[in-house]
């Protein structure tokens, strides 16, 4: 048996998300970490289990205000949870929350070690055979009489 088939079945009715929020500008880089803990909280309640510890992706200037505020520092982690529904619940809780704008939980597709390079290698034969392809494409001068055909547009 592989690894790969292993973890299928471990995670086989898991599904793996991915939660990035906007932490208000309001608040200090220190109490960020309290703020990632509430998060966290907020997972074990609704028995998720935490795959990617939260990473800060730093301070980023909004596209909009967003409750009159042009700065967010953005936290981005990711989970697995087996039964969906749990989901609003967790939905709700982040909507109560007066420390983040705004959220975004999206579905990622469970991808072991060996699904990535797998993907990597083929993403490679694409970029090789887009190169191929293009050398084909180059177009062949006939080298014949080239003398006299530089004379000619010489003249």
């Amino acid at each position: 048996m592989s690894l790969k088939y292993i973890l299928r079945v471990i995670y086989n009715n898991m599904e793996n998300y991915e939660l990035t929020f906007i932490i208000s500008a309001l608040f200090p880089e220190t109490e960020h970490t309290g703020i990632e803990n509430k998060i966290l909280q907020y997972l074990k309640d609704i028995e998720g289990q935490i795959s990617k510890s939260p990473f800060s992706l730093g301070r980023k200037k909004l596209t909009y205000p967003i409750k009159k505020q042009k700065h967010g520092f953005y936290v981005s982690l990711e989970f697995k949870l087996e039964n969906k529904n749990n989901l609003k619940d967790l939905d709700n809780k982040l909507k109560h929350n007066n420390n983040i704008l705004r959220y975004l939980v999206i579905k990622k597709p469970f991808l072991t070690e060996e699904d990535k390079k797998e993907n990597k290698r083929k993403e490679e034969d694409k970029k090789e055979n887009k190169r191929k392809e293009s050398q084909e494409k180059i177009i062949k001068i006939n080298l014949d009489n080239l003398d006299e055909k530089l004379d000619n547009l010489l003249d």
